[in-house]
């Protein structure tokens, strides 16, 4: 299963999109976690503590049966980068 994290629902929009039509047949669950997004906003940048929650969250989305992580925020991507794991 194929786990899309995204932070605004408009992105979840346009990828459920995109996945019907260029995917159907492939699982995929989406996870909206705008309030990451939202943090990090406000403090003008990601910090430590919600680096640590964004990966907390990816972790529990991954240990859920997915196979592959596509994080579709650009702000929080560097957290997903930092997780070293192959499948996000």
């Amino acid at each position: 299963m194929l786990i899309l994290f995204h932070t605004t629902a408009s992105n979840e929009t346009l990828f459920r999109t995109l996945l019907a039509e260029m995917g159907p047949e492939s699982p995929s669950r989406h996870v909206l976690a705008a309030d990451l997004l939202d943090r990090a906003t406000a403090q003008g940048r990601v910090t430590p503590e919600i680096a640590a929650d964004v990966k907390e969250r990816m972790r529990a989305a991954l240990d859920d049966g997915a196979r592959m992580l596509l994080c579709t925020c650009s702000t929080l991507g560097t957290c997903a980068d930092e997780m070293n794991d192959p499948r996000v």
